[in-house]
């Protein structure tokens, strides 16, 4: 009851609404095709009115709920009940930083992608 209480905070208007891109730094693999890593290293995030979320990498696709925290906002995974799989957080130039919380990849820088 109070986990569905909490994620239900991340309804609603929020700066952290639109969609977002950035690229991992982290990966870079000798003797793999460049355009293959260019391929796995950049992220789309989206972030709905509805307190959703869906995050495309590749061919792997997250998505749940979300709850604004005001300067981070945490994004919860619904094929891991409970789950926070990462946070966001804001940049002085606008910008946002996703953190995964297992550390499975170092933070990436997002920008918008398109307006609100």
């Amino acid at each position: 009851m109070l986990l569905t209480l909490a994620l239900a905070t991340g309804c609603g208007s929020s700066r952290w609404v639109g969609s977002w891109e950035g690229d991992r730094t982290d990966l870079a693999r000798q003797g793999v095709d460049p355009l293959l890593i260019k391929h796995l290293r950049h992220f789309e995030l989206t972030v709905k009115s509805t307190g959703r979320w869906v995050c495309q990498t590749g061919p792997t696709q997250n998505s749940g709920q979300y709850i604004d925290k005001g300067e981070s906002a945490e994004l919860w995974v619904e094929s891991r009940p409970a789950s926070i799989w990462a946070t966001l957080t804001w940049n002085q130039d606008g910008s946002i930083s996703l953190q995964a919380k297992t550390g499975e990849f170092d933070p990436v820088k997002m920008t918008r992608s398109q307006p609100k």
